[in-house]
């Protein structure tokens, strides 16, 4: 019979591409083709790094956890060897962004009835393009009353109508569906 040898694959995969910072990501190391049994070498670096740090080395171990340590970009390397000293490499681009924050922030904590208060949302890390939800209800009641559902408007105003507390909720949204609650509390007189 004759042996049909097929090329050395490398099938790797990474779990995610994008992560926030603290988040972990999984190389799942797989192989096809060349001599059975595979071993796998595990290597990453910030992608304006020269050098790669290795994670694992050659070993029969098939996932690994890579925790990155920075909000940056970085590179994953995946190499598997066969049996027969045959080596394939695979690389991943992963892009790490801050953890997302809520900034925003209100005209006024303040107002007489019938004065319009301004709700500025805003947001800082995550991934962009974000968008906003915001609501209001009296501090007595139970829920909030829409006035902006997920938008990119950043500008949002309130008028309330009554002389009481209120509460003013706004969250922000972003490209990773991570989502950041913010709650403000304005006082109304007559």
């Amino acid at each position: 019979t004759v042996h049909e040898y097929t090329k050395l694959a490398n099938k790797s995969t990474i779990t995610k591409k994008e992560l926030v910072l603290g988040d972990t990501v999984t190389v799942n190391c797989t192989a096809a083709g060349g001599t059975a049994p595979y071993q796998y070498a595990v290597f990453y670096k910030k992608s304006t790094a020269a050098n790669y740090s290795a994670v694992q080395s050659y070993s029969t171990n098939t996932s690994v956890t890579i925790t990155p340590q920075a909000a940056a970009t970085y590179n994953v390397l995946v190499k598997v060897k066969d049996a027969d000293g045959n080596t394939s490499k695979k690389t991943f681009t992963l892009q790490v962004c801050s953890r997302l924050a809520n900034t925003s922030s209100l005209s006024a904590t303040a107002v007489k009835k019938g004065q319009k208060v301004t709700v500025q949302c805003n947001a800082k890390g995550g991934k962009a393009p974000y968008l906003y939800y915001v609501g209001y209800k009296k501090s007595t009641a139970e829920n909030y009353t829409t006035v902006q559902y997920y938008k990119s408007e950043t500008s949002v105003d309130i008028t309330p109508a009554s002389a009481v507390k209120y509460n003013i909720i706004v969250r922000v949204k972003d490209k990773m569906g991570n989502i950041k609650e913010k709650t403000f509390t304005i006082s109304v007189t007559k």
